[in-house]
């Protein structure tokens, strides 16, 4: 299945917000968003320049991520608590701005806290080929 542009834009933007939320990108967010941005199709001056502007960047707000379907809505979740657990913190801040882009893509609650729990401490912090937007090809 493709990936409609919209919905590639609004992946990479939502990991660009969870990995500005920890205020320092660090190797293994750029990791997660580097290996994603090329899955998406992004071209590497795309993805390095963006992630050399990040924390500056005024279009990268911090508003939740709709998508067009809650499928692809889970499996952008499941990147983005790898990415926001990669340091092993998961803040108030990131947890309550994933429940609101669950919320709003009509994501089972259950579902959703049930992913935050299995992920908290069990963080495959080497593996990120296993990152779940693989699965959504």
């Amino acid at each position: 299945m493709q990936i409609p542009v919209k919905d590639r834009g609004n992946y990479l933007r939502g990991l660009l917000i969870m990995a500005k939320m920890d205020e320092v990108i660090s190797e293994m967010d750029r990791t997660i968003i580097i290996k994603t941005a090329k899955h998406l199709g992004y071209a590497p001056d795309f993805y390095e320049g963006i992630l050399s502007t990040v924390m500056r960047n005024e279009y990268i707000g911090n508003e939740p991520i709709m998508f067009d379907s809650t499928k692809l809505a889970k499996h952008f979740l499941m990147d983005a608590i790898k990415l926001a657990g990669a340091n092993k913190n998961l803040s108030n801040e990131e947890i309550n701005w994933l429940k609101s882009t669950a919320s709003m893509n009509l994501v089972d609650r259950s579902w959703f806290e049930e992913r935050l729990l299995e992920s908290q401490w069990n963080i495959p912090i080497n593996n990120f080929s296993q990152l779940a937007i693989y699965g959504h090809s």
